[in-house]
């Protein structure tokens, strides 16, 4: 059979050609053209949005304006300079009260936690804005034991912080003069913060009480007969 040859040389559609990357046709520019697209939708969409939020932001802005301005024209001016000033006066007034010293209930406190031979000839308090308050007290006792017994019975008390005694001293008739520098609890003194703070803790100190009643037996011991601590005596203190 005799073979047969192709008399055109123009290649058939589709056909690859020498030199030039094979590629199917409309695949790749119908990709990035619904990608563009679809960005370019996304902008107008938020620009328009954008847009539509500021006219409704300003028309939010000038209605509350004409608001205010129509509760301005209901009030009248003269009385709301008195109520500022009536307020401002009301401000003045707590913060003098905040720092107002009510020492009533620290004298009471200083008489039920002073030993019968001990005694006091000066007093001094120091409050500043913090709210802390410090306390300065010169006295005079029967002897060294008792200024520990003092000192240790300061120590023990909730409202008395960090006790500190200084300055011993024996006068002319053998007693210690002493001085003490304290911190107290501006819930006892303080008038503004002193009711409910206190309440709380002397509520604490008669259940402490009633629980040390119930777990001793012993009658209650008077200052005179309270021995002091057995390394403490006025011989071990030469002046």
């Amino acid at each position: 059979m005799e073979p047969r040859f192709q008399g055109s040389f123009i290649p058939p559609k589709g056909a690859p050609v020498p030199g030039r990357p094979f590629s199917p046709a409309g695949r790749g520019p119908g990709i990035f053209l619904v990608i563009t697209l679809v960005v370019f939708l996304v902008t107008v969409l938020a620009g328009v949005g954008l847009f539509l939020w500021q006219r409704q932001l300003k028309s939010d802005i000038v209605s509350m304006e004409a608001r205010l301005a129509e509760a301005r024209a209901a009030f009248d001016e003269n009385q709301l300079r008195r109520w500022k000033r009536f307020n401002d006066r009301i401000e003045v007034a707590r913060g003098l009260i905040k720092l107002h010293l009510s020492v009533s209930r620290f004298f009471k406190l200083l008489e039920d936690n002073t030993l019968s031979n001990v005694s006091f000839s000066s007093l001094e308090f120091t409050a500043t804005e913090g709210g802390n308050v410090t306390l300065s007290l010169k006295g005079l006792a029967s002897g060294f034991s008792a200024v520990a017994l003092q000192s240790a019975r300061f120590a023990g008390n909730p409202f008395i912080k960090n006790p500190i005694f200084s300055g011993f001293n024996l006068d002319e008739t053998g007693d210690v003069e002493f001085e003490v520098k304290a911190g107290l609890d501006p819930a006892l003194i303080l008038y503004a913060s002193r009711d409910e703070k206190v309440q709380e803790k002397e509520k604490e100190k008669e259940k402490e009480k009633k629980v040390d009643g119930a777990a001793t037996s012993t009658p209650p011991v008077e200052d005179d007969e309270i021995e002091g601590p057995p390394d403490i005596s006025d011989e071990d203190f030469n002046f």
